[in-house]
C-alpha cells in the first residue's frame, strides 16, 4: 500500500497564467474568492415523464437533446431550446443495424450542422442520429476495434479524428480514425519519460471524470470526479493549464496492488470534485460538487454552484443554483445554461445567467 504515489506524475506545462498561484506540482491552484462574481440563478424547472435517469445533455441547432441511461425504452429525447416542449425520442436498445447495444455514456455535438453522435461505453459503440430524421434508428454506427478497445469517449476532432480517453497507456487521451487506427496521442502522463501500462491505468481510474471538446477553437477539458482538479489542453499550441480548487485540500488515497492490477482508492471524506465541464466559445463551466459521497447522500444535493473560467484558466463567475445540478450544457449566445436537475423530481433546469 502507498501513499500519495500519483504526485509525482503530475508535473504538467502551464501557460497564461501568474505563476503565482501555481502549487509545487505546478499546477494552478484558486479559491472561493478568486472569482470576481458571484451570482444567484433562480432556475425554470421542467419534468418529463420519459425522462427519469438523465445523465447528459446538449444542445444542438434548435434542440435540447438529453440521454437517459438505462432502461429498455428510448436512450435520446429531443426538447425544443427555447420552449422545452417535448418533442421525440430515438436511440432504441437492440443487436440490429442502428440500434444501441446497452446505453449512452456521452453524447458529443460532432461536426455536421444536422447530426449528433451518442457514445454506448459497455458496447464500445458510437452512433449518429439525424437532429430531423424520424427513425429511431442511428444513422451510422462506428464500433471500436482491438485497437481503440481501451479507449473510454469519443469526441469528434476533424472528419476523420476522434479523441477518445485512453487507460493502460502514456498519454491521456489518443486520437483514432473512424477505422479504429491509431493516429496520435495527447498529453502524456509524464512529460519526462513514458510510464508503464499498469500505472497508466491506475492514473486513468484515477482522473476518471467529464470530458469536453470544442472543435471551433480546439480546446479539450477534462475534469476529474473523485477529487478537485481540472485541465484544459489548446490542441493547437500543445499547451495545457491544470487547475485545483477551490478547497486546495491535500488528497487522501491509497494505492494497492489486487491481483496483478494497482489500483487508487480515494478515501471517503474527500471532496469531490466534478460533475460535468462545458467548454464553450468565449467560456469554460464546470459543475461543482465539494461534498464528500455522505454528505451529497445527506443533503440530497449533488451541485449547486457552476464555476465559469476563461479559457486561460482565470476565474470570472461563481453561479449558486436554486436547485441541485449534475451536467449542463450552454448557449454562450442566449446566456443560457441547461442543467439536468438531481433533486427529488428531476428534470431540466433553465438558467439566464
Amino acid at each position: 500500500m502507498f501513499k500519495n504515489f500519483i504526485v509525482i506524475f503530475c508535473v504538467l506545462a502551464i501557460f497564461s497564467c501568474s505563476s503565482e498561484n501555481k502549487n509545487s506540482t505546478g499546477e494552478i491552484t484558486f479559491s472561493f474568492d478568486s472569482f470576481p462574481k458571484v451570482k444567484e440563478l433562480v432556475g425554470e424547472k421542467y419534468v418529463y415523464d420519459s425522462i427519469l435517469n438523465a445523465r447528459e445533455i446538449i444542445l444542438k441547432e434548435e434542440y435540447i437533446i438529453v440521454s437517459n441511461l438505462g432502461g429498455n425504452g428510448k436512450q435520446l429525447h429531443f426538447l425544443d431550446k427555447n420552449t422545452l416542449v417535448y418533442g421525440k425520442a430515438v436511440g432504441k436498445i437492440g443487436e440490429g443495424p442502428g440500434e444501441i447495444r446497452s446505453g449512452i455514456w456521452e453524447l458529443d455535438a460532432g461536426l455536421a450542422k444536422d447530426s449528433f453522435w451518442a457514445y454506448d461505453l459497455n458496447g464500445k459503440s458510437s452512433y449518429e442520429f439525424l437532429l430531423n430524421d424520424t427513425s429511431p434508428l442511428a444513422n451510422r454506427t462506428i464500433r471500436q476495434n482491438e485497437a481503440w478497445f481501451l479507449g473510454y469517449s469519443m469526441h469528434w476532432k476533424s472528419p476523420n479524428e476522434i479523441i477518445s480517453y485512453v487507460t493502460r497507456d502514456s498519454y491521456q487521451f489518443g486520437i483514432f480514425d473512424t477505422l479504429g487506427n491509431r493516429t496520435g496521442s495527447i498529453e502524456p502522463w509524464k512529460k519526462e519519460e513514458q510510464v508503464d501500462e499498469q500505472t497508466g491505468y491506475l492514473l486513468s481510474n484515477l482522473y476518471q471524470g467529464p470530458i469536453d471538446y470544442n472543435p471551433k477553437n480546439n480546446i479539450l477539458g477534462h475534469a476529474a470526479i473523485q477529487f478537485e482538479y481540472f485541465q484544459l489542453m489548446n490542441l493547437n499550441s500543445g499547451q495545457s493549464i491544470s487547475l485545483v480548487g477551490p478547497k486546495n485540500y491535500e488528497v487522501d488515497y491509497t494505492v494497492e496492488q489486487q491481483g496483478n492490477e494497482l489500483l487508487a482508492f480515494v478515501s471517503e471524506e474527500t471532496k469531490k470534485g466534478y460533475s460535468d465541464i462545458f467548454i464553450g466559445e468565449k467560456s469554460v463551466f464546470l459543475v461543482y460538487i465539494g461534498k464528500t459521497s455522505s454528505e451529497r447522500k445527506k443533503t440530497g444535493i449533488n451541485s449547486d454552484m457552476i464555476f465559469e473560467f476563461d479559457m486561460e484558466g482565470n476565474p470570472l463567475t461563481l453561479y449558486k443554483t436554486s436547485v441541485s445540478i449534475s451536467a449542463i450544457t450552454v448557449s454562450e449566445k442566449d446566456r443560457k445554461i441547461y442543467a439536468l436537475t438531481s433533486d427529488k423530481d428531476p428534470g431540466i433546469a433553465v438558467f439566464k445567467y
